[in-house]
């Protein structure tokens, strides 16, 4: 009885995060809409792809320990340096993913580029905001696929399912991560010239109106 009521206690607490990962992305991104509404070219580009990639790697590791009852302590999981450079299966898998995340995401802006060329409405890219954005990826992905285990174990050390539960937990993390992330790199970006979209429309369109992304 008491064994099923504290795992009835992690599992309502595992809820809370994912509700306040996802409430907190929201917020930051409708905090950053309001100065930057070229944010949503990005922003599921930053949050949908990571998410994804780490989702795929939790699901693979709850398999791992669902199969193997979870051979590991939660406590052997926590340090980064240990997971990343261990030459077991799951850390080469997870650097695959890490190394691969910038390809990936140069690809995806590319063809989004690509689309809004063919529609007539290309939009104003700088190489430093490109840059900016990679370094962005690759701090988020590397946070998130380690994240994503520690999870998983965490989950299976307090025996809650993690194949029904960490998935949305991955996810709501990335999105909270990418998009503070992107945020503030449009932050930081705006304090110099080379910033990535001039909003020209900022200063006369209403603040109850929708901001739409700027184009040439």
């Amino acid at each position: 009885m008491g064994s099923s009521t504290s795992t009835r206690a992690y599992v309502f607490a595992s809820f809370y995060i994912i509700e306040v990962s996802i409430s907190g992305a929201g917020i930051i991104q409708a905090h950053g809409l309001k100065s930057f509404p070229e944010l949503t070219v990005y922003q599921p580009l930053i949050t949908g792809v990571a998410g994804n990639r780490a989702s795929l790697q939790s699901a693979r590791i709850s398999s791992y320990v669902n199969t193997y009852k979870g051979t590991e302590k939660l406590s052997a999981r926590l340090n980064p340096w240990t997971y990343y450079t261990s030459p077991d299966s799951e850390s080469r898998a997870a650097l695959l993913i890490i190394l691969t995340s910038v390809p990936y995401h140069a690809f995806f802006v590319s063809v989004s580029y690509t689309i809004a060329y063919a529609t007539l409405k290309p939009l104003k890219l700088s190489f430093v905001f490109l840059a900016g954005y990679m370094c962005a990826v690759f701090i988020q992905i590397f946070f998130l696929v380690y994240i994503a285990q520690v999870i998983v174990y965490w989950m299976y050390h307090f025996r809650i399912d993690p194949d029904m539960h960490a998935i949305p937990m991955v996810t709501a993390t990335g999105d909270l991560v990418g998009t503070a992330l992107l945020v503030s790199l449009f932050y930081v970006m705006s304090y110099g010239d080379d910033f990535v979209l001039k909003s020209s429309a900022m200063s006369e369109t209403p603040s109850n109106a929708t901001l739409m992304c700027s184009y040439e």
